[in-house]
């Protein structure tokens, strides 16, 4: 069994107990792969520095707020440099997360190491206009959107590496143990998990999923997911 989250393992291990202590982990949208039996990474994404500034610059250019998170595995560390009270989801998360949120005055400066990822969250349609920014780019990064899991109307896009992607990092596990994409069943809820559910030989939705993520899944399960450790009840 294996979990695939956007979450770093810092954030999910308190959850692992509670599905299978020995699983292998899919975090940070792909980015990064762990097998916790092993205690030992398998795979780490960073983002190119190089890559981070470009898109940093182009997005505050355009007046977005980022969060920007440490280097893989200290991920769970980010840092911020202005904080606008409309934007709630991003207000909410800084808030929630105070004990491991560092305010800088440069965003630029936490810049000289290869950053885990960056992160915009804000209202839909400013997200939607983010992430056409960051297509005209061309920047060697990938692009990944989600609905946020606490405030309706707004969204996430996380900008990581090229290959950071759940389908991958799935495809990398199933080979790794030797299993077939038939052999494979992957379950989801939001955007970020269409290619993961597309790859996999039985690709499934929860009931409250994202529709295009329903739209694409082989199946839809009868049951709501409200967290990462409810999705257990499906294997």
């Amino acid at each position: 069994m294996c979990l695939a989250t956007g979450r770093s393992l810092q954030r999910v291990l308190h959850l692992t107990d509670k599905i299978d202590s020995r699983m292998k982990l899919i975090l940070m949208n792909g980015a990064w792969a762990h097998d916790l039996a092993a205690n030992e990474d398998l795979f780490v994404l960073n983002l190119n520095k190089n890559t981070a500034g470009k898109a940093v610059e182009s997005l505050k250019s355009h007046d977005y707020e980022v969060i920007v998170q440490k280097s893989i595995p200290d991920s769970h560390i980010f840092y911020y440099d202005s904080l606008d009270e409309s934007n709630i989801e991003r207000t909410g998360r800084i808030r929630r997360n105070f004990d491991r949120c560092i305010f800088v005055e440069d965003i630029y400066g936490v810049l000289n190491e290869d950053p885990g990822e960056i992160t915009v969250l804000d209202s839909d349609d400013r997200i939607r206009q983010c992430r056409e920014i960051l297509q005209a780019q061309n920047l060697n990064c990938r692009l990944i959107y989600s609905t946020s899991p606490f405030v309706q109307g707004y969204s996430w896009l996380e900008i990581v590496h090229p290959d950071a992607e759940k389908g991958n990092a799935l495809r990398y596990l199933a080979d790794k143990m030797g299993l077939s994409r038939d052999e494979v069943l992957a379950v989801g809820d939001n955007y970020n998990d269409i290619e993961m559910i597309r790859w996999a030989g039985i690709g499934a939705a929860v009931e409250n999923a994202e529709q295009e993520v329903k739209n694409t899944a082989d199946i839809v399960l009868n049951g709501k997911a409200n967290s990462i450790a409810e999705l257990k009840i499906y294997f």
